[in-house]
């Protein structure tokens, strides 16, 4: 895996730079208020994306609300991206949050001991204001979600064979839905 600053995956980092090319080609006013949002995948670009626009403009006005994102980047971008409004949701029983595992997570949970990987891997950190929501809706702050490691192992398994991932009801969309629109 490819990693560039702030130990991002090259690949978030390359379609948050194509959106923030687009926004500029738009002429976004950085000023006005901008809330980035993302699931997933999306919810990663998405804090590269703030993190690129705040490093090229520092007074720009962002928010950020993510659903289910895996570990975005390490220490300098949570620092970089403090000072910006934020909510992560991770819904318990959410895998992706809890991905790329720390190397000592990758060998408590999967028996596996991969050192380039875990030397880059150790330096990604969860994001700031993370709320754990539980299925009734409740939210908690924190810095996990429980993961088994069937769960990790089948996930990296995957992810090294190019396969899809196995489904993971709590990581839908419509589950986070679900969970914040509940009474």
């Amino acid at each position: 895996t490819d990693y560039v600053g702030y130990s991002t995956l090259q690949v978030w980092n390359d379609a948050a730079i194509a959106i923030a090319a687009r926004m500029t080609v738009a002429g976004v006013n950085l000023s006005k208020p901008i809330t980035i949002v993302g699931h997933s995948y999306g919810g990663a670009v998405s804090y590269s994306l703030a993190s690129i626009i705040r490093s090229a403009n520092p007074a720009a006005n962002l928010r950020l609300l993510t659903f289910g994102m895996p570990r975005p980047g390490d220490d300098r971008m949570r620092t970089l991206l403090s000072a910006i409004p934020q909510v992560n949701y991770a819904n318990i029983g959410d895998p992706v949050p809890s991905l790329p595992p720390t190397g000592r997570e990758l060998f408590d949970l999967a028996g596996l001991s991969i050192p380039v990987l875990s030397a880059r891997w150790n330096r990604v950190q969860f994001p700031s204001n993370q709320l754990l929501m539980d299925s009734l809706g409740r939210t908690t702050t924190g810095t996990t979600t429980p993961l088994d490691g069937n769960t990790v192992y089948q996930a990296i398994l995957s992810a090294i064979a190019g396969t899809p991932q196995p489904g993971y009801p709590s990581h839908e969309i419509k589950e986070y839905v679900r969970r914040l629109t509940l009474p």
